[in-house]
């Protein structure tokens, strides 16, 4: 590559998180064609905690192992390319495991991993990965343990491991051991280091010293930096700023800048810091949020330092490089799989919001937000929303806020409380009268009157049929002739009419229902219309664009058994017809949905499938075309310049398949030999 595609490649990948904060995405000119369903979003390991990464230099890639998911351990290996993650098939595997350790043996080209918690407890199990598979390597050597640190001695060709929880007694255990590729041997007594877990640990290559921070003895979390030289290990004294004492951060080595990089931590802790030998310095990179069990390994082939992972109590499955300035996330993760989480599109903010929901066994209280590329986890402070499934929700576009209202709690509370979302932060609302308690109630807003009008829930014992009107921070209900009582419908404002439109809903029982009804700002009116069958936790949004609304999904029970749709509905503002998309999210009810407006397309996220919770994220919408006189020269957005907007395009849409060639390696470089044409 030239000086020019590096000097370019270098300022681009630098100024790109500010340009697409403060730019909005091109949008794609070209024909028209039909609009249809794609999924996007993360795909890669599930959300995770206490796993193990490293780098496998046989085949240039990360390898992530284990660790532990919502409700259970984890098994599966899984590589990281520089671009995404792929599952690797084996034939062994050394089953479900967390807090297990794994170090990169170059001298035998194989990954060592060694110990951990399985279900059944501590594990004292060797293993070795050689690139494609997994190998039971001993059973002896160190007692079974887990929370152990290990990395690998270059310079003496030796697996080191240190300390760790386990043993006879389940304690914090202090011992040395190296693995040469056939066994274990324990060091002589080394002087000075305490017993103790869940310490962060790698190999200083140019020093040729491993190195030790932190960790948890019997005597609190420590703050204390050792270095082992293959004989003994000795305490650092730190000629800088000291990192606080942690536990249960990550580590790894830094080969191309020659530092130690350690990263977040408990109790806590989010910073970034780097060990030159001498001293420890904290990196002013920032990361917008604060996790701890998460893992990190130096991808050499693309020379940066890769994160995955993680938890705040709640596990990630976000993927980040750091380039020794920044943080910059790079592969997409999803919110966890769950059912009837409550969504809408802020257009001030320009993301769509996505709160709680319900999995079976957890009332979710995470708030999340999509900015069509990424989800991201937001981490706030001070008062917050309790989890809950089945809240109302609706964007408020004269105030830039979003509302919320009510739902279902933890021991199957029945909530009454008001939130309102100003793209920062939650606020509940405190109001002189208010709707009852209820869950699976609908809001929309109404723009004639300037309103959110309420309608319908189940408040714990029957279901409701009142409406309530949202305004100037204060409830008042409505008293006006209204559809039959139900929850689980849908409402959307129709904004070309003016009109809220209500479809569908669950009655009770085996009792659903399929009428439609309008809301002029003054009453209730029931539109005939041919409309989709009787269904309820289907899903509406309204498409700005093209001045419809869209229903997807619902579901019903049908001789006590569930079923689910998978049909797409269109309502023109007088009329249901059903769309035939090429493709679809598959049966489902419960999902949220909302319209992105600037980008031009409908969201879903999970819902259920009436045999599990589902966690995978949809778009709706045309199809992205571009010329192809235009796509020969990089131009992606076909406004006549090659520039910066072309390269966000083409990040943002990097793998897209148009007219039938996924964009990749060669639109870049269409990109960079043409750059400045026609600006």
């Amino acid at each position: 590559m030239s000086m020019r595609y590096t000097l370019l490649l270098t300022a681009a990948a630098l100024a790109l998180p500010a340009a697409i904060a403060a730019e909005d995405p091109p949008a794609p000119k070209g024909g028209i064609d039909v609009p249809n369903w794609r999924e996007v979003g993360g795909i890669g390991p599930s959300p995770r905690s206490q796993h193990a990464l490293e780098f496998d230099h046989s085949i240039q890639q990360v390898l992530l192992y284990g660790g532990r998911g919502i409700y259970s351990d984890l098994d599966g290996t899984w590589l990281w390319d520089g671009e995404q993650w792929h599952q690797a098939l084996t034939g062994n595997s050394p089953g479900p495991l967390r807090k297990h350790n794994m170090a990169y043996d170059r001298a035998r080209s194989r990954m060592v991993l060694f110990g951990g918690r399985s279900p059944s407890g501590h594990t004292s199990e060797t293993w070795e990965w050689d690139g494609s598979d997994w190998e039971l390597r001993s059973t002896s050597g160190p007692e079974a343990r887990s929370g152990h640190a290990m990395a690998y001695d270059s310079a003496r060709e030796r697996v080191v491991l240190f300390g760790g929880r386990g043993g006879e007694f389940d304690v914090e255990l202090g011992d040395t051991w190296e693995w040469d590729g056939q066994t274990w041997t324990e060091a002589s007594t080394p002087g000075g280091i305490s017993a103790r877990t869940r310490a962060a640990m790698a190999y200083d290559e140019a020093r040729e010293r491993t190195v030790l921070y932190g960790g948890r003895s019997s005597g609190g979390v420590s703050g204390q930096t050792w270095e082992w030289d293959g004989e003994d290990w000795e305490q650092m004294v730190n000629s800088g700023d000291s990192p606080l004492a942690r536990e249960q951060a990550s580590m790894t080595y830094d080969s191309e800048r020659e530092v130690i990089v350690m990263f977040s931590g408990t109790p806590g802790i989010g910073e970034t810091w780097e060990w030159d030998g001498t001293g420890w310095t904290e990196s002013p990179a920032e990361r917008p949020d604060t996790i701890f069990l998460n893992g990190i390994a130096y991808d050499h082939a693309n020379e940066v330092v890769l994160q995955f992972g993680g938890t705040d109590f709640i596990p990630f499955a976000e993927t980040w490089t750091y380039n020794g300035s920044q943080w910059q996330q790079v592969a997409a993760s999803n919110p966890p799989p769950r059912n009837r989480t409550s969504m809408a599109y802020s257009a001030s903010e320009q993301h769509t919001l996505l709160f709680g929901g319900f999995d079976g066994q957890h009332f979710y209280g995470d708030t999340w937000v999509w900015d069509g590329r990424f989800w991201g986890r937001i981490h706030m402070i001070g008062s917050l929303p309790p989890g809950r499934e089945s809240a109302a929700i609706a964007y408020d576009p004269e105030n830039e806020t979003i509302l919320m209202f009510g739902g279902l709690g933890e021991g199957q509370e029945v909530l009454g409380d008001t939130w309102e979302w100003d793209g920062s932060g939650w606020e509940e609302i405190d109001s002189t009268e208010a709707p009852a308690a209820r869950a699976g109630a609908r809001m929309a807003y109404h723009p004639q009157e300037d309103e959110i009008v309420l309608f319908g829930g189940w408040d714990g014992q029957q279901q409701r049929e009142d409406t309530w009107l949202f305004s100037d921070g204060q409830w008042q209900e409505r008293i006006a002739a209204a559809p039959v009582a139900r929850n689980s419908h849908t409402m959307v404002t129709h904004e070309a009419s003016g009109d809220i439109i209500l479809f569908g809903g669950h009655l009770g029982g085996d009792s659903y229902v399929f009428d439609t009804h309008r809301w002029t700002g003054l009453e209730w009116m029931h539109v005939t219309s041919g409309q989709p069958t009787e269904r309820a936790d289907h899903a509406m949004a309204y498409d700005s664009e093209n001045e419809t609304i869209i229903l997807y999904g619902g579901g019903r029970q049908v001789g006590g058994q569930p079923a689910r749709a998978d049909e797409t509905w269109e309502w023109d503002g007088n009329d249901w017809t059903e769309l035939s998309p090429p493709s679809d999210p598959g049966p489902r009810a419960g999902h949220g949905m909302a319209y992105d407006s600037d980008r031009g397309q409908i969201v879903v996220f999970g819902g259920n499938d009436a045999f599990s919770y589902l966690g995978d994220t949809w778009e709706f919408g045309l199809p992205f075309l571009i010329p192809p006189d235009a796509r020969a020269v990089g131009d992606f957005n076909n406004d006549g310049c090659v520039n910066f907007q072309d390269f966000v395009f083409l990040l943002e849409n990097w793998g897209e398949v148009i007219d039938g060639e996924p964009l990749n390696f060669p639109d870049f470089v269409a990109l960079l030999e043409n750059w400045g044409e026609g600006c």
